[in-house]
């Protein structure tokens, strides 16, 4: 991540050019990411600040690049060998020594994750995370300390393609002049921008358009623009101006859009589809208007924010608070730490150190500071002893990601030739139609608020719409149902893949009074999703929801949140709460911790039916 550059790289001719306030942005930015994934319950938008490096990012590259080609000592060579400079020590470090440490205290979670740090060193991770919403088998082992790094195979990606974007600019800038070449690059922004939208109303799937480098490229070519401009400005000033206090527009302006920056944070949560569907490109724009005012030489709030010596601190260790802090999450969350304050507290202390100390020994490895004297003998000693220990630990980080194996293999292939077999039963029709056809339901009762009982519930002719775990449990609920219910269920499935299937049993008037749904288990709820199945089902079905458990899926509580809060503003949802009974009833699921055994699936079966019939007799 390009958000601890040094001075060198953004100077123009002389350390007095120095860009200032940088290091202030990017600690807004790590803020708002650390504490969403300390406690997203709580900072829900802190996503958000992902925008932010982006923009930082592209605005680096590019006024960095500029400037280069213009004193002709830019080449592409050594552009990635900065870049991979920059970038891979402390990854590397981050990565293998998390490794080494985590084979002792969550040792599940690093078996079979060759491909995931092979994905990560590529720079490919991200579509790597998406693909495992295609392979469910891997992706119900995918908790892990790595998920964050999705953000660096973005940033890689976009570094390697960038010089030739510049290229492009440049020969652009030559026949048509720097308007025509700026031009350009907004344009490469606005078609990023304009299909992450597009692309979220076709596929309905919120981690491909969030995780797609081609649906977020629009923040890092934009920061670009802000780049390319800044460094054209500067170049054409024969003198540097002056630095003013700006007026009270401006100043309203910048602390404004700081203040929305933090109440978003809280507020703006990733299952809104406002934030796919021009939120991100709105928010884009506000921190490249942020960042525009900060490195403005005319303006001092750069300055004003290079005055706090904390956020200068958390913003030049930006890089390492990054790398570091889901690992360290993800230990405190797997081993109970996180559960009481004083847990998170411990986790921030230990996540600045970790940064500060990798951050250190990169230095001391890359300008071989053992090679050199050291005014006290002990400190020499100690400073090698460190490096070598973390060099041990990462050399079994190497070894353990190298010869892992997944040691519940026989258990998900058990699994997955179950989900086959229910799947391939669940599947038969007769005449191409569902067995149980029937008409739509009639008009509710006008006093059914609160009862869930739109339309008479029953458990006859009852459609049931879930993921894997309703899979593993279809004979059981078809038992339990006497085989008067259809179930439409499918491994891996996102709210929103299944609006065409209800969509055509409508039309066919294929669809069940009663209708239970059981989505949440593979991410969140996005709230347009929900709402169009809500809209397709109608007000006069009674509607069944089965809640979320998984206590290693960071989404559970939001999900489960988010539909308490939906069952009180819908009159015909009822909630059905899986997630408690499991909670008590551990021994009921499969190894993987999600997806009910025998036991359990007949307690599922059980559970739904008893709900629906719970609400009939009202």
């Amino acid at each position: 991540m390009q958000k601890s550059q040094k001075k060198s790289d953004i100077k123009i001719k002389s350390a007095k050019t120095y860009l200032p306030g940088l290091d202030g942005l990017r600690a807004l930015a790590i803020i708002g990411v650390t504490f969403f994934h300390l406690i997203p319950n709580v900072f829900a938008g802190g996503y958000l600040g992902v925008l932010l490096f982006f923009v930082i990012t592209g605005f680096l590259l590019a006024y960095t690049t500029a400037e280069r080609d213009h004193r002709g000592t830019f080449t592409v060579p050594n552009f990635y060998a900065k870049r991979v400079k920059r970038l891979y020590p402390e990854l590397i470090l981050v990565v293998f020594f998390s490794v080494g440490v985590i084979r002792f205290l969550v040792p599940w979670a690093v078996q079979g994750i060759r491909l995931e740090v092979a994905s990560v060193f590529l720079g490919v991770n991200n579509w790597w995370q998406i693909a495992q919403n295609a392979d469910y088998f891997k992706r119900i082992a995918s908790a892990s300390p790595f998920t964050h790094l999705w953000f660096l195979g973005i940033e890689i990606q976009y570094i390697l393609i960038w010089p030739l974007i510049f290229w492009g600019g440049k020969q652009i800038k030559k026949r048509r002049g720097f308007f025509a070449a700026w031009c350009f690059v907004l344009l490469l922004s606005l078609v990023s921008a304009v299909w992450m939208p597009i692309c979220y109303q076709i596929t309905h799937n919120v981690t491909r358009v969030y995780y797609g480098t081609d649906t977020r490229a629009f923040a890092l070519l934009f920061g670009a623009c802000l780049g390319l401009l800044k460094y054209e400005r500067d170049a054409s000033r024969k003198r540097r101006p002056r630095p003013r206090r700006a007026g009270i527009k401006i100043t309203a302006a910048f602390w404004g859009i700081i203040a929305l920056v933090v109440v978003s944070y809280v507020f703006i949560k990733g299952r809104y589809a406002f934030v796919y569907d021009g939120g991100m490109a709105l928010y884009t724009l506000a921190f490249g208007a942020l960042l525009a005012m900060t490195v403005d030489s005319r303006l001092t709030f750069g300055r004003r924010l290079d005055r706090s010596r904390v956020l200068k601190w958390i913003g030049s260790h930006s890089y390492g608070l990054f790398l570091w802090q889901y690992p360290v999450i993800f230990v405190f969350n797997n081993k109970g730490w996180l559960d009481h304050a004083a847990g998170g507290v411990l986790a921030l202390v230990l996540i600045g150190a970790l940064s500060a100390w990798s951050a250190w020994l990169v230095d001391f490895v890359e300008k071989r500071r053992w090679q050199k004297p050291f005014k006290k003998r002990g400190f020499k000693i100690a400073a090698v002893a460190v490096a070598c220990a973390a060099a041990a630990v990462c050399g079994l980080g190497l070894y353990t990601t190298l010869t892992s194996k997944n040691s519940r293999a026989e258990v998900q292939q058990a699994l997955k030739s179950r989900l086959e077999k229910n799947q391939k039963a669940i599947s038969k029709t007769k005449d191409g139609t569902p067995i149980y056809p029937w008409t739509d339901p009639p008009k509710a009762k006008a006093n059914y608020k609160g009862t869930g009982n739109a339309a008479r519930a029953s458990v006859k002719n009852v459609t049931i719409i879930g993921d894997s775990v309703t899979l593993d449990a279809a004979p059981d609920l078809k038992a339990k149902f006497n085989n008067s219910v259809t179930i439409n269920a499918k491994q891996s499935r996102h709210i929103g893949d299944e609006l065409d299937w209800v969509k055509k049993q409508r039309k066919h008037h294929h669809l069940g009074r009663t209708v239970v749904i059981s989505l949440g288990t593979n991410g969140e709820l996005y709230e347009k999703a929900v709402k169009a199945l809500l809209k397709v089902l109608g007000p006069n079905r009674s509607v069944f929801w089965v809640n979320v458990y998984g206590p290693e899926l960071d989404w559970t509580r939001a999900n489960n949140d988010y539909l308490n809060q939906l069952a009180a503003a819908t009159p015909n949802l009822t909630i059905i709460d899986w997630n408690s009974t499991l909670s008590a009833h551990p021994e009921w699921l499969w190894e993987d911790g999600i997806h009910p055994n025998p036991d359990g699936s007949k307690a599922y079966a059980d559970q739904i039916y008893n709900a629906i019939e719970q609400v009939q007799t009202k």
